[in-house]
């Protein structure tokens, strides 16, 4: 059987293409089928022996709280990690799904902003807020810089968790409504 190779991935006729290793070292291009885990410490860990148990595919996590710092400031510490492992996929030919976790919400948005609170539609805070909207804004652009040229990198994945609640408590989804 042909192993996944890292490289860009294409779709052609509701397949996914790309780079594939045979037994005997020849490299050709054809259809590959991801298959793997996510996206807790282990999976990150046993990145190397996912190839050997036929996967080619992992997901990983980064969320707002851990880059996002405050007003001004970020932290480079998970960014760092992500680029660690795309590195190593790379290396042992596994893809990356990146999920951008906005449920894990920065703290001190909520504690400087209380009217991000107002309704909490998603993960206890408003994303119809422009105040929300600017740090994602803010999040995605460092985080998308970062890994947007990694040969790993298979794909993002917005949210996992896309539940939003209490939306008829939120005013300003109400007034876009009205």
């Amino acid at each position: 059987m042909p192993r996944y190779r890292t490289s860009r991935i294409e779709i052609s006729h509701a397949q996914a293409i790309a780079d594939r290793r045979w037994p005997d070292d020849r490299i050709d291009r054809g259809p590959v089928f991801f298959n793997g885990f996510g996206h807790f410490g282990l999976a990150k860990r046993d990145l190397g022996d996912f190839p050997t148990l036929g996967c080619n595919l992992i997901q990983i996590e980064i969320g707002p709280a851990w880059v996002v710092t405050s007003e001004t400031g970020t932290s480079d510490g998970a960014i760092k990690e992500v680029l660690d492992v795309l590195d190593r996929a790379e290396k042992v030919g596994v893809g990356v799904v990146l999920l951008l976790s906005p449920h894990y919400w920065p703290q001190w948005t909520r504690d400087r902003w209380p009217e991000l609170k107002e309704c909490s539609c998603y993960a206890g805070f408003c994303p119809y807020s422009h105040i929300a909207q600017d740090v994602l804004k803010r999040y995605l652009g460092i985080v998308i810089v970062a890994v947007k040229d990694k040969k790993a990198l298979h794909s993002i994945c917005l949210t996992n968790e896309p539940a939003t609640l209490n939306y008829d408590k939120c005013p300003r989804l109400r007034n876009w409504l009205d």
